[in-house]
C-alpha cells in the first residue's frame, strides 16, 4: 500500500522524468538492495517483494539510478504475477525500456533484458515475441561481462522455444549450442537446466532409449 501511495497511478513518461539521483550513500545503498534481490526470489520469495517496495520508493522519493530499471522491472514482475494487473506490470516494463535509453545504464541493461522478457512480456504479447530480446539481452550481458544476466537470457531464451512449439529438431540445435555456450561462460547451473529439454526432446525424437531412466 505504502508503495501505490508512493507511485500515485504515474505513468511510465513520469517515472522516467524524475530526476537522477545524486547521494552516493543512497545510491550504495539501493545497489546493495539490488544485489539481494536475485536471493530473496530464489531462497526467501517472502523478503522479495518487501526489498523490491522499498527499492521502488527510494527511486521516486530520492531519484533514478541504475538500481531503479531493476526495482520497476521486479514490481512490474510483482504486479503481473502475483497480482495479475498485466497492464500495470507492462507501464512498468515501459518504464525500464526508456530508462535503460538513459546514460549510465550499460550495466544493468542485460539483467533488465531478462527479467521484462521473461517474466512480464509473455502475459501481454505472443511468447515468440520475447525471443530476439532475450537474445539481446544475451550479446549485452557478454559485451559488458555481466555472464550471469547472459546466461539467464540464453536460457530463458530456450525455454520461450520450448513453450512457443518449436520443431523439436531445432530446438535440440538451440539447446546444445546454448549448453556449449553456458559451459564455456562457467555456468554449470544453468547448464544443467537445459539439461532436463534436451533429455526430454531427445526422448521425444527416439533419438536416446535412456532419456526416460535420466529423467
Amino acid at each position: 500500500i505504502k508503495t501505490r501511495r508512493v507511485l500515485k497511478n504515474r505513468t511510465a513518461d513520469e517515472l522516467v522524468a524524475l530526476p537522477d539521483l545524486t547521494d552516493e550513500s543512497i545510491i550504495m545503498g539501493q545497489r546493495l538492495l539490488e544485489l539481494i534481490i536475485p536471493a530473496t526470489y530464489q531462497v526467501q520469495p517472502t523478503l522479495f517483494p518487501l526489498v523490491v517496495f522499498l527499492l521502488v520508493r527510494t527511486s521516486i522519493e530520492h531519484g533514478i539510478n541504475a538500481s531503479s530499471c531493476d526495482a520497476f522491472a521486479c514490481y512490474g514482475l510483482l504486479l503481473s504475477a502475483a497480482f495479475g494487473k498485466f497492464d500495470e506490470g507492462e507501464e512498468m516494463a515501459k518504464t525500464v525500456e526508456r530508462l535503460l535509453s538513459k546514460p549510465g545504464m550499460q550495466r544493468i541493461k542485460s539483467r533488465s533484458f531478462y527479467i521484462l522478457d521473461a517474466f512480464i512480456r509473455h502475459w501481454t504479447c505472443p511468447i515468440h515475441a520475447s525471443r530476439d530480446p532475450l537474445l539481446q539481452g544475451y550479446q549485452i550481458g557478454l559485451e559488458t561481462g555481466d555472464v550471469e544476466s547472459a546466461a539467464l537470457n540464453i536460457s530463458f531464451r530456450c525455454g520461450q522455444s520450448w513453450f512457443a512449439y518449436h520443431p523439436l529438431a531445432e530446438l535440440q540445435k538451440e539447446l546444445e549450442a546454448s549448453m556449449r555456450v553456458l559451459v564455456q561462460l562457467n555456468q554449470r547451473s544453468h547448464e544443467r537446466n537445459l539439461q532436463a529439454y534436451l533429455l526430454v526432446v531427445r526422448r521425444l525424437r527416439n533419438l536416446d532409449s535412456k532419456a526416460e531412466t535420466e529423467l
